[in-house]
């Protein structure tokens, strides 16, 4: 089975969030499952250093594209997984230092950037060989491939995964020309959104099977509370969108394995926890005592529920909380939240910016992992958090919903913490019962193995996307190359 992944991010080359880790880690379920896999991904300036001496291999492609023929260098090399792994490389795209552009911004040519890119991608698929029979695209800078398929009349099958709807690449309308589709695509029926353009729309409309990360965020989308005016367009294609949570990469994210947290810890001996708080405590200048330590691991914006957390803070230090937040993003945010490290130096520490390792470390050394988002498709952080033992507290949406078993009062059973409404006064009602929870150490220690005990492996869902792909005719299972 040959099947070609389209996207902007693949860890660890290249990632801002959620995205890259999620298309590395099913690549490499797919591969380790006999599956023939490659991924096309743009040359980014973090990655020249990286693959410099290929620099001077590889196809020439020659793109039309804003009247003009642009050339493309292809690099193709292989992945530390080991499937192959296509790199575009046109500098005057590319050759920049962030992929979207810099933290709160985007570049104001992304337009240009990812329909480029998707042409591209899309001619360089038709030199590989044996032909790719799928082309999985994921979220709006590759969304217009679907439609480029179906327009050209080309011999692929298109999946679209959306992993997050809230970004669908919406632009002015006077730049639908740079797609070189005719005019009657701009329209109710494509790309045309309230006399704009949306690529994902389109992506939506002509692919021919759709994914998004969670079964509950497949339902939520198809209502306007969550589908950010697409739910219409979205609802009538519910008969082709399938809600797929997303997996986990235990070689990477294991505390027994880990090679980047102080001291490594199981399920069956949890004392290496404490030591990799302790340590974590140290790094950020915390104080030490026998209180509760919450992080955040995401990025700095109102989806993630910010506003719920910043208001509660005071009074929580006060209670004796630390606090740790980890991400990037809104200025506004992150301005406060630097206010609040200023303001509280011994209990509340804010760390802009993204670190792979010391990402694992935090993970490792808090108690509780806060992520009261006002909409999740998935998320990943809590699923790496309960193999770490550390709790999540989050609202009840998406995945989630899916993936946390609510503490239960009752039967004195849970993985984490949900609550319903996206109120400071809600979440300050989840963290009690999460100080709680801390100060009864044999429930603490009680709830921590059963979120350990949660598998989200890949193999658990890889299932779905195995019966989506079978819907297409598909026998090569040759490996993916030039040809």
């Amino acid at each position: 089975m040959n099947i070609l992944f389209i996207s902007t991010e693949l860890s660890p080359y290249a990632k801002t969030g959620g995205l890259g880790d999620a298309v590395a880690s099913l690549l490499k379920a797919l591969q380790a499952k006999g599956y023939s896999v490659g991924c096309v991904l743009p040359l980014y300036r973090s990655l020249m250093d990286r693959f410099k001496a290929m620099k001077k291999n590889g196809l020439l492609l020659k793109i039309h594209f804003g009247g003009k023929i642009v050339p493309v260098q292809v690099i193709q090399t292989q992945t530390d997984t080991g499937f192959p792994l296509f790199l575009l490389r046109s500098d005057a795209f590319f050759n920049r230092d962030f992929i979207y552009g810099p933290p709160g911004k985007e570049y104001a040519d992304n337009f240009q950037r990812f329909v480029f890119f998707s042409k591209a991608a899309l001619e360089l698929a038709q030199w590989i060989k044996p032909l790719p029979k799928i082309l999985h695209v994921h979220d709006w800078p590759t969304a217009l491939v679907p439609l480029l398929v179906r327009h050209l009349g080309l011999p692929f099958h298109t999946v679209l995964t959306i992993h997050n709807l809230s970004y669908q690449g919406i632009f002015e309308s006077h730049l639908f020309g740079l797609t070189g589709l005719p005019s009657i695509y701009f329209s109710l029926h494509g790309l045309e959104f309230f006399g704009k353009i949306n690529l994902l729309k389109g992506g939506i409309i002509f692919s021919d099977w759709l994914t998004t990360v969670s079964p509950s965020y497949a339902l939520e989308i198809q209502n306007p509370g969550y589908g950010c005016g697409l739910e219409g367009v979205i609802k009538q294609r519910a008969y082709k969108l399938t809600g797929i949570l997303n997996g986990v990469d235990y070689s990477l994210w294991n505390p027994k394995t880990d090679p980047y947290i102080v001291q490594n810890y199981s399920l069956f001996n949890l004392k290496g926890k404490e030591t990799c708080k302790e340590s974590l405590l140290k790094t950020f200048f915390l104080s030490f005592d026998d209180k509760p330590l919450f992080c955040t691991l995401s990025r700095f914006i109102e989806q993630k529920g910010f506003e719920l957390i910043i208001p509660l803070i005071r009074e929580l230090v006060f209670n004796g909380c630390r606090f740790i937040f980890f991400g990037e993003g809104s200025s506004r945010i992150e301005k406060l939240l630097l206010e609040a490290s200023s303001n509280y130096p011994t209990h509340v520490a804010t760390k802009i910016g993204f670190d792979e390792i010391l990402a694992h470390q935090i993970v490792a050394g808090a108690d509780f992992l806060l992520m009261p988002s006002l909409f999740e498709p998935c998320g990943l952080s809590h699923l790496y958090g309960m193999k770490y033992a550390t709790l999540p507290i989050a609202r009840k949406t998406g995945g989630l919903a899916d993936t946390i078993d609510g503490w239960d009062e009752q039967k004195h059973r849970g993985t984490g913490i949900l609550f319903d409404d996206p109120t400071p006064a809600a979440l300050l009602k989840a963290i009690k019962k999460a100080l709680h929870i801390f100060q009864n150490k044999s429930l603490l220690s009680s709830m921590r193995k059963e979120a350990m005990k949660k598998d989200f492996s890949w193999q658990k869902c890889l299932s779905s996307y195995e019966k989506i792909y079978r819907r297409f005719d598909v026998s090569h299972s040759l490996p993916l190359c030039l040809h």
